[in-house]
């Protein structure tokens, strides 16, 4: 199951699959369909966590054919069967087992949601035959080339899916039984409710189903969300009893049974021997009482089968975001409309606030913190010039991650500092609360294109506030994720012309739209955000200034991570046919690709040449990105734009929900003057909740990202057990740690048998609760980001606001933002935490090694790091300083071209 094995029997390696061969170049390769490999190893997770087949003793390799390339292997009470032959399908295979019982297929590769062909029969159980292959008994099968075929005893499957609630789960609730709930069966693509079934007197609801999708419906017929889907729905993939425990999760058993939620990984595959013993779920992501807090919304893609055969289902995807999509940034790895990574409450600005709530937000953290050394805002010449900002997502409508956040942050910033601002972004979905104000019509893929505008408006006091537009067209809408599909692992073929039509209408709307009794007109700034809308600038430049029109406006283009351009074939979509753009727009827009060629549109180098100025998110990735090493083929034209002093970074802000003073999801709050005792109290705290061993004195280590080795996941995994080991030092050995993300099933796997091997001392949470993020900032001694390059990076920021110090590979925003310590003389006073460079394990090591020395031989100094720390200042507003001067450098120079 390593799509990374590419090279797949051929007549040149004598059809053996001993001689496949790993080519990590190919990574990217289209038809190694991670997304689909993925989606298979989820529900095989979800069937472990059923059936439990992985702690069964029982295991037997019943066939390992070299010929016909066929592996047959029992464990538990399932049968599986992997057919490695590159074109050989074969009918009527025998293959002998134990079972003496029919066997029903409950999960097979060839199954549409798998990316498979679906030629498999689901609907009817193989019969009991005679022995083979040394076994008392067999089954006759079809095998697909290249396929794999899970089978499980039929009784197994019988009964259909009882639903129960625990006691526990009834008690949070105030109510002693069951009575008055109810499960709503959810059909269709849609998940349209059905006629809900009430719970029988024993506590239990009964479906009649092999798999479902439900809603749990309170007394009273109010919604009971599940807190790990993102559409507050629940879905058991097989039938048996389940059991809604006390924190509102679903798992296998009935009440008072020990078992995995079926949203977890299931353990490593290891021999049953050697395999950890089964331990009782902690406590470690308790949630309010399920009615009284919705848990916080992450964005989640589901993958929907074309046509859904006997026992399949709709499927929730949890890390959609390892799909090969070619022009999808890393941001959108972090959580995502085309998966839930959960980073996205890192980078939320008022996630989930309403106006009145952020700017009352504000203003606490403002008088909380009484900093009097703050600078006096920077005196703006331009405040007059509205703003319009543009991107493909703005949160809380759509994200998928960083892009949304940062719009967010702009629109809200931009707004409170006095500017006229809209911000213009696709209509997904239904969105409630907007009114249709307008349509325009433009040229794009010859012919004319009609739009039509959606607006909101949030005022936030003092006559200011933000136009919120949202663009609406049929190619907006989608069923899987807004930038690709996630059932064949590939971004829309449309998207160019999904994206051109967004800059199009973002270009129109200032022009068209009467806001408030007047338009917004020609004299504004633009703010293009990444390659979906890189082509704004050069229909600024080709289309309208050229004719005319927005002669004094200005577009500044920001770069959220540069290794993504959005990159089209030319000759498929011609500029003039296809965009309605001259041919001489050629000169910006052709770009070259490994595989393209010169054949090749390039739309982040087009914005990137058209555009007045260009921002990235951190002044060092700024330099980066002018280095043969950093440019992603763009060096030079990033070194010619910085020439012409039109090229700038600026670190991102932390948002007002990131202060220990005035945090309510931390134990206990505090500043600088007691930050001693309230970090104490938060440890304490963090320590109970996770299962870690009561230890004030064990330095915590905190992880929170994706498990990725971009992330530098490996470095830290590799060093575990050096960390772990007391070998006299008195530095090592006096460690916990603690992971939470999501991400590479190795990692995770890795995560999960540390934690097992060190119980409350390691704990490894393959998940994401944003409230845990903000008791890690509080609790955690060193929070860990070895991550390989980071145009910014937020939760180094983030620790040093609560007093924990960052240990970062010097790259991007994470030099920008982190003063290292290097000598105690110079740095005394200054350092916020540990650099180490190169990205290598033992650069890490030293650098560990230097902070946990500090923390238990030197701890006046550490504290005083950690002051240094706290003082530091990643205020929004300051960031927005910066932002106004880099407007009125673009307003006061001439236009690019």
């Amino acid at each position: 199951g390593h799509p990374e094995w590419i090279d797949f029997p051929t007549p040149a390696n004598d059809w053996s699959y001993q001689h496949c061969r790993r080519r990590w170049d190919l990574a990217d390769a289209d038809h190694l369909r991670y997304q689909f490999f993925q989606n298979f190893d989820e529900l095989m997770h979800a069937c472990e966590n059923r059936y439990g087949f992985l702690r069964s003793e029982h295991q037997y390799v019943t066939l390992k054919d070299e010929g016909d390339k066929v592996i047959a292997f029992e464990r538990g009470e399932f049968l599986f069967i992997f057919n490695f032959h590159p074109t050989q399908s074969f009918v009527g295979y025998q293959i002998g087992m134990g079972m003496d019982e029919p066997m029903r297929l409950v999960l097979d590769t060839d199954e549409g949601r798998f990316g498979g062909h679906k030629r498999l029969d689901r609907a009817n159980a193989f019969p009991v035959l005679g022995g083979a292959h040394k076994r008392p008994h067999s089954v006759k099968l079809y095998l697909p080339a290249r396929t794999a075929q899970v089978l499980a005893k039929e009784s197994l499957l019988q009964g259909g899916i009882s639903v129960c609630l625990s006691p526990v789960f009834l008690a949070s609730m105030g109510l002693k039984d069951a009575a008055g709930f109810k499960v709503a069966i959810c059909e269709g693509k849609d998940n349209a409710r059905g006629k809900p079934l009430p719970f029988a007197a024993g506590g239990c609801a009964q479906i009649d189903a092999l798999v479902a999708t439900f809603e749990l419906l309170a007394p009273g017929g109010s919604s009971v969300p599940c807190p790990v889907s993102a559409d507050g729905l629940f879905y058991v993939f097989f039938p048996g009893k389940y059991t809604i425990d006390g924190v509102g999760y679903l798992s296998a058993g009935s009440p008072g049974e020990q078992a995995e939620r079926l949203s977890m990984p299931s353990p490593p595959l290891v021999p049953a021997l050697q395999a950890p013993r089964a331990q009782a779920e902690r406590p470690s992501m308790p949630l309010p009482p399920v009615l009284q807090e919705r848990a916080a919304p992450t964005v989640s893609a589901v993958v929907e089968s074309p046509e859904k055969a006997i026992g399949e289902a709709e499927t929730t995807v949890d890390n959609a975001s390892e799909a090969c999509f070619h022009n999808l940034p890393e941001y959108l790895s972090d959580a995502g409309g085309l998966g839930n990574m959960g980073r996205i409450a890192s980078l939320s600005v008022f996630d989930c606030l309403e106006p009145d709530d952020a700017v009352g937000l504000r203003e606490r953290r403002e008088i909380a913190e009484e900093k009097e050394d703050r600078p006096a805002r920077y005196g703006a010449r331009h405040l007059n010039t509205p703003v319009i900002i543009v991107a493909s997502e703005i949160n809380p409508w759509s994200k998928t991650g960083g892009l949304g956040m940062v719009a967010s942050s702009y629109a809200y910033e931009f707004a409170m500092r006095g500017h006229r601002t809209m911000a213009v972004s696709p209509r997904y979905e239904q969105y409630a609360d907007m009114m249709y104000i307008g349509y325009t019509k433009v040229w794009l893929d010859s012919r004319e294109i009609e739009v039509k505008y959606f607006h909101q408006r949030q005022d936030y006091g003092a006559e200011r506030g933000c136009d919120y537009i949202f663009v609406e067209h049929d190619c907006f809408r989608r069923n899987g994720g807004m930038y690709g599909d996630t059932n064949s692992g590939k971004e829309y073929e449309d998207n160019l012309f999904r994206f051109a039509l967004l800059s199009l209408a973002a270009a129109e709307a200032p022009l068209v739209l009467n806001l408030g009794g007047s338009t917004y007109g020609q004299d504004c700034i633009f703010f293009a955000n990444d390659w979906q809308v890189g082509l704004l600038p050069v229909y600024l430049l080709y289309k309208y200034r050229r004719h005319g029109t927005y002669h004094n406006a200005r577009c500044i283009f920001v770069i959220h991570n540069l290794g993504y351009q959005g990159k089209y074939r030319m000759s498929r979509f011609p500029l003039d046919k296809h965009l309605g753009l001259p041919q001489e727009a050629i000169q910006d827009l052709q770009g070259e690709d490994m595989h393209m060629q010169t054949d090749c549109l390039n739309l982040l180098q087009a914005a990137v040449k058209t555009c007045d100025r260009v921002l990235t998110v951190s002044p060092n990735y700024a330099n980066e990105i002018q280095t043969p090493e950093g440019g992603f083929g763009m060096a030079t034209v990033l070194q010619q734009k910085a020439a012409s002093m039109r090229l700038g970074g600026i670190l991102n802000g932390v948002s007002d929900e990131w202060s220990p003073i005035t945090d309510p999801h931390i134990a206990q709050n505090y500043g600088v003057a007691d930050f001693l005792e309230g970090r104490a109290a938060c440890k304490q705290a963090l320590q109970q909740e996770l299962g870690l061993d009561q230890d004030p004195d064990a330095c915590l280590l905190g992880f929170c990202g994706r498990l990725c080795y971009q992330k530098g996941v490996h470095l830290i995994t590799a060093i575990i057990g050096w960390l772990l080991q007391d070998t006299g030092n008195g530095v090592t050995g006096r460690v916990q740690i603690l992971f939470m993300g999501r991400g590479d099933p190795e990692y995770a796997n890795l995560l999960r048998a540390s934690e097992g091997q060190n119980q409350g001392r390691v704990c490894g949470y393959v998940g994401f609760d944003p409230k845990v993020e903000h008791r890690m900032m509080a609790g955690c001694d060193l929070i860990l980001m070895p991550s390989q390059y980071e145009p910014c990076g937020l939760p180094q920021m983030y620790a040093q606001q609560y007093g924990a110090l960052p240990v970062v590979h010097e790259t991007g925003g994470l030099k920008d933002s982190v003063q290292g310590f290097w000598d105690v003389a110079r740095d005394r006073e200054t350092a916020t935490g540990f650099c180490f460079n190169p990205f290598e394990e033992n650069p890490l090591k030293e650098r560990l090694y230097q902070a946990m020395h500090m923390y238990h031989q030197d701890r006046p100094l550490f504290q005083q790091l950690q002051l240094n720390a706290m003082r530091s200042d990643y205020y929004w507003p300051r960031a927005i300083d910066e932002y106004e001067k880099h407007i009125d450098w673009t307003l006061e120079d001439p236009s690019c071209r």
